[in-house]
């Protein structure tokens, strides 16, 4: 009888250590995933700040230089983020680099978390790449038309 509960009292071990290993590998998952996701919205919202400021320079409302610095913590909404903004803000590092393509400016905006107005280093954020037609457009030129620029792209086969 003394063997059976021995036996017994062994399998019970056995199966409690199991038991606390895979609670341990779940909370392991759990907090991996769970800062995967914080990454991915800090992400989501740089490249959201990022697309702001592509926006109002390729509506001509603003120029890459007068961005580029601290972003005003009023301009990130938390309405669609769903959360406050990070506690010291973002940083907005703008470059502009001209392209093969006459007339095309290649702009790279990346917004990086901030500490008291300064790029926290190894800050987490996103970078933006796209191309832009900068300076003055001809007024008499519609979007969406073939001009000079396309031809000239459509030639080189840039795309």
């Amino acid at each position: 009888m003394t063997r059976r509960r021995a036996w017994l009292l062994f399998e019970t071990m056995v199966s409690l250590t199991l038991l606390v290993l895979a609670a341990s590998a779940l909370a392991t998952a759990i907090d991996q995933s769970s800062r995967a996701l914080e990454r991915a919205r800090l992400r989501a919202v740089a490249l959201d700040i990022a697309r702001s400021a592509v926006s109002l320079i390729e509506a001509g409302v603003a120029e890459p230089v007068s961005l580029a610095g601290p972003v005003d913590g009023r301009e990130v909404s938390s309405e669609r983020t769903g959360q406050e903004p990070a506690s010291g803000g973002w940083y907005l590092a703008i470059d502009t680099e001209p392209t093969a393509v006459p007339g095309l400016t290649l702009l790279e905006v990346q917004a990086v978390e901030a500490v008291e107005g300064l790029p926290r280093a190894g800050g987490r954020g996103g970078t933006l790449r796209t191309w832009l037609e900068l300076g003055e457009r001809d007024r008499r030129d519609s979007y969406g038309d073939a001009d000079e620029l396309f031809d000239d792209s459509a030639r080189r086969e840039v795309w």
